[in-house]
């Protein structure tokens, strides 16, 4: 779909880590970055993981997501894993990573995205006001509304960063002057970071929620 490549990486979220085993950890951390993705229309949950780590993974230490092994990516090199799996957003997304000679476990919110008091129309001259779901956008979280035009053509997007008081945004008569007059399909994607270090592992994780789209007329 036309959306997912406007994958814009900013700043996010929250986690917590801890390794399974009280052996002191020696050598170098096993370093972690990565994507977990959820998409709101289809319940598709996406998890990228690039492991670096100084000894050679096998199938029992390769990372999990939910308890199910991820698989390596053939043509992406040496520790990177992927996993794609249509399921019901849990509270929080459990996965597996080695850290050294360990195994570490990683649990991830996804504070969840809603654009369900989206108005049907919205003024190009008017300020709006935009639920966008339960939870303010916390530290280091950002918000980001796409336009994408029905009749074909680049969307249009608006970016919002935390912290907020409210999940409640409030948007500025001009905040939509550069988008046209038209009907759009409305979505939004929530964003946010997990990240953490300690001397078995550090870890960066960039969460993203992209919630389901809605018609929208924008008028003068």
């Amino acid at each position: 779909m036309v959306r997912y490549s406007f994958f814009i990486g900013v700043t996010f979220l929250l986690a917590a880590c801890a390794t399974s085993s009280t052996t002191p950890a020696t050598g170098e951390p096993t370093r972690v970055v990565g994507t977990l993705r959820y998409t709101q229309d289809q319940r598709l949950l996406q998890t990228t993981l690039q492991i670096e780590t100084e000894a050679e993974l096998s199938e029992t230490s390769a990372p999990s997501v939910m308890g199910s092994a991820m698989r390596a990516a053939t043509a992406g090199g040496a520790g990177l894993y992927t996993d794609r799996r249509q399921v019901a957003l849990p509270p929080k997304v459990d996965l597996t990573v080695p850290c050294q000679e360990d195994v570490c476990l990683l649990s991830l919110e996804l504070p969840i995205a809603s654009v369900d008091s989206l108005p049907a129309t919205m003024s190009r001259t008017e300020a709006q006001r935009l639920r966008i779901g339960q939870a303010p956008l916390g530290q280091g979280e950002s918000v980001i509304l796409f336009f994408e035009p029905t009749a074909g053509g680049a969307p249009r997007r608006l970016q919002f960063m935390g912290p907020t008081t409210t999940a409640v945004l409030g948007l500025p008569a001009e905040s939509l002057a550069d988008v046209p007059a038209g009907n759009y399909s409305f979505y939004l994607v929530r964003q946010g970071v997990v990240k953490d270090s300690t001397a078995a592992l550090v870890h960066k994780i960039q969460t993203e929620y992209f919630t389901r789209p809605r018609p929208l007329q924008v008028v003068d």
